[in-house]
């Protein structure tokens, strides 16, 4: 018998070093008080002002030991090409989705309580090949970990079941050629 495995997908997770220290300064990037970012209980400053906010350079400053070592892994530099943060409250989520056909996106846990919070939900793009399930995937996050994937990727954050607020900072990479 000859066994081949193929259609794999690889995902990335590195822990930021410092990271109370480098916590802080993440937080102190955002305008949590900025009422255009705000619906219902669930805060998002995706949709206001451009892909790349006013605080990527500062960003990839405080995690460019993550982007570095994802381009030497991939052996090829990268570059961000959009950044937004999300603060969940109780019972808010984001559905499924994805962002787009092309590079890799993150999510990086800024304020995560792993016994409070379920972490992203992402979905393989087949189903599997024995009883037709779709296939989910849930990995072991802790906060300060950093968390890559293919863009195409469909995803979602789960409802926050907790009362203790969910922080991320999300975003897409691309390769630069």
């Amino acid at each position: 018998m000859i066994h081949h495995s193929f259609f794999s997908l690889s995902f990335y997770k590195f822990s930021i070093p410092d990271w109370q220290n480098r916590k802080n300064k993440l937080l102190d990037l955002v305008d949590w008080d900025n009422r255009e970012c705000w619906s219902g209980n669930h805060f998002s400053d995706y949709y206001v002002g451009s892909d790349r906010k006013d605080y990527s350079l500062d960003f990839v400053d405080i995690v460019k030991d993550s982007f570095e070592a994802l381009g030497k892994e991939l052996e090829v530099p990268l570059f961000l090409s959009s950044l937004w943060a999300q603060r969940y409250f109780t019972n808010s989520f984001m559905p499924p989705h994805n962002h787009g056909a092309i590079g890799y996106s993150f999510v990086l846990y800024v304020e995560f309580e792993k016994s409070q919070h379920p972490s992203t939900t992402f979905y393989s793009p087949f189903n599997c090949p024995i009883r037709g399930d779709v296939i989910e995937y849930k990995p072991d996050i802790s906060e300060g970990d950093i968390f890559f994937f293919p863009s195409m990727l469909l995803h979602m954050a789960e409802p926050n079941k907790s009362t203790l607020q969910r922080t991320i900072f999300s975003g897409n990479i691309k390769a630069q050629v």
